[in-house]
């Protein structure tokens, strides 16, 4: 549990925007890794859905997670997803603000999540007041130096991290 921990600390650390693009079913730890993005794109091509299963399975949701959880989900729908188990699909999700739009398949989810990037990539913001702004998790969390960047050519040190979750 620790590692996958430290694998959410680390996205809630980074100073650029992430964007999330939802391929496919996205349950318990790969939902949650969807929500430690700024952003989510997700298809509805299938049966893709969002789906907190734990409460299902009889299990518990780490402390770390369900606090990601809380500070991503407006209070409805973490009911809805925490204590109802309710499976979302793409245009659910968007109902419910989880997902920033839902697209009618992968390639077009990905493009979506890929211009979006772009389009944030070139504001140049400092990254510095960006992180400052990152939800209060991230906030509590200790900071990491973007000194492994300082060699990087300046295109890659504004590029947005873009993630495809696509568990089936």
């Amino acid at each position: 549990m620790e590692k996958l921990e430290n694998m959410f600390a680390a996205f809630m650390k980074l100073s650029i925007p992430t964007v999330a693009a939802i391929c496919g079913h996205a349950e318990a730890i790969a939902f949650t890794l969807a929500l430690a993005h700024d952003y989510r794109f997700m298809s509805t091509q299938g049966s893709s859905h969002l789906y907190m299963c734990e409460l299902d399975h009889g299990f518990n949701i780490p402390k770390s997670m369900l606090a990601l959880i809380r500070s991503k989900l407006h209070p409805a729908a973490l009911r809805d997803v925490v204590l109802g188990g309710t499976k979302l699909n793409a245009q659910m999700a968007f109902q419910k603000g989880i997902v920033d739009a839902a697209f009618d398949d992968s390639v077009g989810t990905l493009q979506a999540a890929v211009k979006e990037a772009e389009k944030l990539a070139v504001r140049g913001w400092n990254r510095e007041i960006y992180r400052s702004f990152m939800f209060p998790i991230a906030c509590s969390l200790p900071i990491t130096s973007d000194a492994h960047l300082q060699s990087c050519p300046d295109f890659y040190k504004r590029t947005i991290s873009i993630w495809i979750i696509n568990i089936v």
